[in-house]
């Protein structure tokens, strides 16, 4: 885990912040339309 870490950081934080932004913002609005 630690490995993934550490890539996460030099890498892919942004992609990460992102997609789990994405996935936070369909779920208040599934949870809001439904």
């Amino acid at each position: 885990m630690a490995i993934l870490g550490l890539q996460g950081v030099r890498g892919g934080v942004g992609t990460t912040s992102i997609t789990s932004a994405l996935a936070w913002a369909l779920q208040i609005l599934g949870k809001m339309s439904w």
